[in-house]
Protein backbone atom coordinates (compact mmCIF):
# COMPACT_ATOMS: atom_id res chain seq x y z
CA UNK A 1 0.00 0.00 0.00
CA UNK A 2 1.15 3.47 -1.25
CA UNK A 3 1.59 6.29 1.58
CA UNK A 4 0.63 9.99 0.90
CA UNK A 5 1.94 12.51 3.53
CA UNK A 6 -0.23 15.67 4.19
CA UNK A 7 1.85 18.44 6.23
CA UNK A 8 1.09 22.25 7.32
CA UNK A 9 2.57 24.50 8.95
CA UNK A 10 1.10 23.97 12.87
CA UNK A 11 2.69 27.47 14.26
CA UNK A 12 0.42 29.42 11.48
CA UNK A 13 -2.26 27.62 11.11
CA UNK A 14 -2.81 25.12 13.79
CA UNK A 15 -3.70 22.07 11.71
CA UNK A 16 -6.57 23.63 10.63
CA UNK A 17 -8.55 22.10 7.22
CA UNK A 18 -7.31 18.73 7.98
CA UNK A 19 -7.61 16.62 4.88
CA UNK A 20 -9.05 13.81 5.02
CA UNK A 21 -10.15 10.47 2.81
CA UNK A 22 -12.99 11.00 0.38
CA UNK A 23 -15.00 8.30 1.42
CA UNK A 24 -15.26 9.82 4.43
CA UNK A 25 -17.04 13.17 3.49
CA UNK A 26 -19.62 12.04 1.09
CA UNK A 27 -22.30 14.88 -0.11
CA UNK A 28 -25.49 13.68 1.79
CA UNK A 29 -27.27 13.31 -1.65
CA UNK A 30 -24.74 10.47 -2.35
CA UNK A 31 -25.47 8.79 1.05
CA UNK A 32 -29.09 9.19 0.39
CA UNK A 33 -28.75 7.83 -2.93
CA UNK A 34 -30.52 4.43 -3.96
CA UNK A 35 -28.70 1.31 -4.00
CA UNK A 36 -31.82 -0.05 -6.43
CA UNK A 37 -35.25 1.55 -7.60
CA UNK A 38 -38.29 0.44 -9.49
CA UNK A 39 -40.15 2.42 -12.00
CA UNK A 40 -44.47 1.93 -12.40
CA UNK A 41 -43.72 0.16 -15.22
CA UNK A 42 -41.41 -2.24 -13.91
CA UNK A 43 -42.84 -2.14 -10.13
CA UNK A 44 -42.04 -5.81 -9.59
CA UNK A 45 -38.40 -5.99 -10.50
CA UNK A 46 -35.81 -4.17 -8.73
CA UNK A 47 -33.26 -2.40 -11.04
CA UNK A 48 -29.38 -1.62 -9.49
CA UNK A 49 -29.38 2.35 -9.28
CA UNK A 50 -26.79 4.83 -8.89
CA UNK A 51 -24.75 3.24 -6.01
CA UNK A 52 -24.68 0.00 -7.64
CA UNK A 53 -23.04 1.66 -10.60
CA UNK A 54 -18.54 1.28 -9.36
CA UNK A 55 -17.24 3.17 -11.97
CA UNK A 56 -19.30 6.45 -10.64
CA UNK A 57 -18.96 5.10 -6.81
CA UNK A 58 -15.54 4.48 -7.03
CA UNK A 59 -14.46 8.60 -8.63
CA UNK A 60 -16.61 9.69 -5.80
CA UNK A 61 -14.49 7.99 -3.08
CA UNK A 62 -11.03 8.30 -4.96
CA UNK A 63 -8.14 9.81 -3.32
CA UNK A 64 -8.54 12.68 -0.32
CA UNK A 65 -9.76 16.09 0.12
CA UNK A 66 -8.88 19.44 0.86
CA UNK A 67 -11.45 21.00 3.07
CA UNK A 68 -12.66 24.52 4.00
CA UNK A 69 -10.89 25.31 7.51
CA UNK A 70 -14.15 27.71 8.72
CA UNK A 71 -17.20 29.28 7.63
CA UNK A 72 -16.48 31.46 4.84
CA UNK A 73 -18.95 33.85 4.23
CA UNK A 74 -20.12 35.39 0.87
CA UNK A 75 -21.99 38.53 0.25
CA UNK A 76 -22.29 40.72 -3.06
CA UNK A 77 -21.56 44.07 -2.16
CA UNK A 78 -23.06 47.43 -3.26
CA UNK A 79 -20.94 47.82 -6.28
CA UNK A 80 -21.86 44.01 -7.09
CA UNK A 81 -18.34 42.53 -6.54
CA UNK A 82 -17.57 39.84 -4.00
CA UNK A 83 -17.55 40.67 -0.18
CA UNK A 84 -15.77 37.54 1.34
CA UNK A 85 -15.10 37.14 4.58
CA UNK A 86 -14.22 34.31 7.23
CA UNK A 87 -14.12 34.73 11.17
CA UNK A 88 -11.59 32.03 12.60
CA UNK A 89 -8.17 32.70 14.62
CA UNK A 90 -6.94 29.54 13.42
CA UNK A 91 -6.24 30.97 9.49
CA UNK A 92 -5.26 33.83 8.16
CA UNK A 93 -5.33 35.31 4.73
CA UNK A 94 -6.97 32.25 3.03
CA UNK A 95 -8.65 33.65 -0.21
CA UNK A 96 -7.40 36.45 -2.92
CA UNK A 97 -8.28 37.45 -5.85
CA UNK A 98 -5.83 37.66 -8.73
CA UNK A 99 -5.34 40.63 -11.05
CA UNK A 100 -8.01 40.70 -14.22
CA UNK A 101 -4.78 39.88 -16.56
CA UNK A 102 -3.36 36.95 -14.42
CA UNK A 103 -5.55 33.71 -16.95
CA UNK A 104 -7.09 36.74 -18.68
CA UNK A 105 -7.75 34.19 -21.61
CA UNK A 106 -8.75 31.45 -19.27
CA UNK A 107 -12.67 30.62 -19.99
CA UNK A 108 -15.02 31.34 -16.89
CA UNK A 109 -17.08 27.90 -15.93
CA UNK A 110 -20.56 28.48 -17.09
CA UNK A 111 -22.85 30.45 -14.74
CA UNK A 112 -19.90 31.60 -12.26
CA UNK A 113 -18.49 35.14 -11.87
CA UNK A 114 -15.38 36.25 -13.32
CA UNK A 115 -13.35 36.90 -10.14
CA UNK A 116 -10.31 34.83 -10.61
CA UNK A 117 -9.81 34.27 -6.83
CA UNK A 118 -7.75 31.10 -5.25
CA UNK A 119 -7.40 29.18 -2.06
CA UNK A 120 -4.14 30.03 -0.19
CA UNK A 121 -2.63 26.45 0.08
CA UNK A 122 -2.18 25.71 4.10
CA UNK A 123 -2.00 21.96 3.41
CA UNK A 124 1.04 20.06 1.20
CA UNK A 125 1.14 16.51 0.72
CA UNK A 126 4.09 14.39 -0.93
CA UNK A 127 3.66 10.90 -2.78
CA UNK A 128 6.14 8.14 -3.55
CA UNK A 129 8.30 8.55 -5.91
CA UNK A 130 7.05 8.07 -9.61
CA UNK A 131 3.69 9.19 -8.28
CA UNK A 132 2.16 12.27 -9.20
CA UNK A 133 -1.61 13.85 -7.86
CA UNK A 134 -4.37 14.90 -9.81
CA UNK A 135 -6.28 18.02 -8.41
CA UNK A 136 -9.49 18.82 -9.26
CA UNK A 137 -13.32 20.04 -8.20
CA UNK A 138 -14.65 17.52 -5.61
CA UNK A 139 -16.16 15.09 -8.78
CA UNK A 140 -19.87 15.20 -9.38
CA UNK A 141 -20.00 17.69 -6.94
CA UNK A 142 -21.65 20.17 -9.02
CA UNK A 143 -24.01 21.41 -6.41
CA UNK A 144 -21.19 23.38 -4.45
CA UNK A 145 -21.46 27.66 -4.97
CA UNK A 146 -17.98 27.50 -6.31
CA UNK A 147 -15.92 25.47 -8.75
CA UNK A 148 -12.19 24.71 -8.10
CA UNK A 149 -9.98 24.46 -11.44
CA UNK A 150 -7.94 21.51 -11.94
CA UNK A 151 -4.28 20.94 -11.92
CA UNK A 152 -1.84 17.63 -12.23
CA UNK A 153 1.31 17.86 -9.75
CA UNK A 154 4.43 16.07 -9.41
CA UNK A 155 3.89 15.68 -5.74
CA UNK A 156 6.92 13.13 -5.34
CA UNK A 157 9.04 15.67 -6.40
CA UNK A 158 6.99 19.23 -4.85
CA UNK A 159 4.88 19.44 -1.76
CA UNK A 160 4.52 23.75 -0.91
CA UNK A 161 1.30 24.65 -0.34
CA UNK A 162 0.63 26.81 -3.27
CA UNK A 163 -2.21 28.75 -4.22
CA UNK A 164 -5.37 26.83 -5.93
CA UNK A 165 -7.50 29.07 -8.04
CA UNK A 166 -11.31 28.81 -7.62
CA UNK A 167 -14.76 30.60 -8.75
CA UNK A 168 -18.27 31.59 -7.18
CA UNK A 169 -21.74 31.14 -8.28
CA UNK A 170 -22.61 34.22 -9.99
CA UNK A 171 -25.13 35.83 -7.69
CA UNK A 172 -24.69 32.98 -5.12
CA UNK A 173 -24.84 34.61 -1.34
CA UNK A 174 -23.94 32.79 1.69
CA UNK A 175 -22.12 30.48 3.87
CA UNK A 176 -19.85 27.65 3.23
CA UNK A 177 -19.76 25.49 6.08
CA UNK A 178 -16.23 24.51 7.49
CA UNK A 179 -15.14 21.05 6.36
CA UNK A 180 -16.69 21.42 3.10
CA UNK A 181 -14.39 19.84 0.47
CA UNK A 182 -12.75 22.17 -1.46
CA UNK A 183 -10.45 19.74 -3.59
CA UNK A 184 -9.76 16.07 -4.36
CA UNK A 185 -6.50 14.75 -4.47
CA UNK A 186 -6.30 11.68 -6.62
CA UNK A 187 -2.46 10.24 -6.72
CA UNK A 188 -1.93 9.02 -10.33
CA UNK A 189 1.52 7.11 -11.44
CA UNK A 190 3.43 8.30 -13.81
CA UNK A 191 3.71 6.19 -17.05
CA UNK A 192 4.67 6.91 -20.73
CA UNK A 193 1.76 6.08 -22.83
CA UNK A 194 0.80 6.12 -26.56
CA UNK A 195 -2.69 6.29 -28.09
CA UNK A 196 -3.87 2.97 -30.60
CA UNK A 197 -6.18 5.17 -32.76
CA UNK A 198 -8.72 2.14 -33.33
CA UNK A 199 -7.56 -1.48 -32.25
CA UNK A 200 -9.52 -3.94 -33.83
CA UNK A 201 -8.48 -6.58 -31.58
CA UNK A 202 -10.65 -5.53 -29.07
CA UNK A 203 -13.90 -4.79 -31.56
CA UNK A 204 -15.21 -8.32 -30.70
CA UNK A 205 -15.81 -8.00 -26.99
CA UNK A 206 -16.60 -4.21 -27.28
CA UNK A 207 -20.36 -4.78 -27.26
CA UNK A 208 -20.04 -7.80 -25.11
CA UNK A 209 -18.92 -5.13 -22.19
CA UNK A 210 -21.15 -2.70 -23.05
CA UNK A 211 -23.73 -5.08 -22.32
CA UNK A 212 -22.42 -5.93 -19.01
CA UNK A 213 -22.63 -2.84 -17.27
CA UNK A 214 -26.15 -3.26 -18.06
CA UNK A 215 -26.40 -6.58 -16.98
CA UNK A 216 -29.11 -7.32 -14.03
CA UNK A 217 -27.14 -9.71 -12.74
CA UNK A 218 -24.33 -6.73 -11.96
CA UNK A 219 -21.96 -8.68 -13.41
CA UNK A 220 -18.78 -5.79 -13.80
CA UNK A 221 -19.52 -5.74 -10.06
CA UNK A 222 -18.64 -9.73 -9.41
CA UNK A 223 -16.06 -9.89 -12.02
CA UNK A 224 -14.54 -6.86 -13.37
CA UNK A 225 -13.97 -4.71 -10.02
CA UNK A 226 -11.05 -3.91 -8.37
CA UNK A 227 -11.78 -2.36 -5.24
CA UNK A 228 -9.82 0.90 -4.41
CA UNK A 229 -8.31 1.74 -1.16
CA UNK A 230 -7.75 5.10 0.07
CA UNK A 231 -7.36 5.29 4.21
Amino acid sequence: MKLIRFVTNLAAHGGAGQPVPAKRAMPEWFKHAESFYTTAATSDELRPGLKECKPYMDIMMSGYYLVWPCDVHVKIAEDGSLDITWESDKVGQIIAERPKEMGHTMPRPYGFAPNHLVFAGMWGWRTPKGWSTIVTHPINQVELPFYTISAFMDSDEFWGAGNIPFFIREGWEGTIKEGTPFAQIIPVKRESWIMAENDQGLAGTLEAHAKIVRDEKRSYKRTMWHRKEYN
